[in-house]
């Protein structure tokens, strides 16, 4: 026990090194979210990138300062090497009630599975009308 201790301190985490940033990359990815938003929902859909993972609540005052009626946290989990869970909160900037969390698990860290993971997420919002969707 004290060996599996003193390793985990004296060792540095397992983790994958970020990518490197691909600004044309980043332009076609929105593009085809802009276009699957409109298609899914009707409307457009902004997307700002935000660090918020430090300030816990900052989302809020962001759509505060844009104006925004709803804002969306997104973060992915790596449950292991096969398996990652995207998870979304919807609040509302008003109130700061939370007023959908959704989450769906793909398999594979693959563009296909990542899309249609998120196509299904989306999907099922907009059959059950959550999230604000109002059409």
């Amino acid at each position: 026990m004290r060996r599996t201790l003193f390793e985990s301190i004296v060792r540095r985490p397992l983790t994958e090194a970020a990518p490197p940033r691909d600004d044309a990359m980043l332009a076609e990815l929105a593009a085809k979210v802009d276009q699957a938003a409109r298609r899914s929902l009707g409307h457009s859909l902004a997307i700002r990138e935000v660090d918020a993972g430090s300030c816990n609540g900052c989302e809020l005052d962001i759509g505060k300062r844009l104006g925004a009626d709803l804002v969306l946290t997104a973060w992915v989990q790596k449950v292991s090497n096969l398996i990652l869970n995207i998870n979304i909160e919807i609040k509302e900037v008003a109130s700061s009630q939370t007023i959908l969390n959704k989450s769906v698990d793909i398999r594979g860290n693959t563009d296909q599975s990542w899309s249609r993971g998120i196509s299904y997420m989306v999907r099922g919002m907009v059959e059950k009308k959550q999230g604000g969707n109002k059409n």
